[in-house]
């Protein structure tokens, strides 16, 4: 384990509800129950993805935006 305790139990916690209440997470918490992977390391995937959401809203100074496609450029149409 690394990291602050605090700091890991705050993500757990915020995983659990994530899954609950939030529609693309509970999607993919189910899916990837269904395909036999632990719960927990689901939940510590959950923590990994938020960690990423908390960490570019941060450094962006922009507002989460729930259904955000980022667009890869290199897949931008250039004329």
């Amino acid at each position: 384990m690394c990291g602050p305790s605090k700091l890991r139990k705050l993500l757990y916690l915020a995983a659990l509800s994530v899954r609950t209440h939030n529609k693309n997470f509970k999607k993919y918490f189910l899916r990837k129950v269904e395909e036999g992977k632990n719960k927990r390391l689901i939940l510590n995937n959950i923590e990994n993805k938020l960690l990423k959401i908390i960490c570019a809203v941060i450094n962006s100074g922009c507002a989460y935006t729930e259904n955000y496609k980022s667009i890869n450029p290199n897949r931008l149409n250039t004329a």
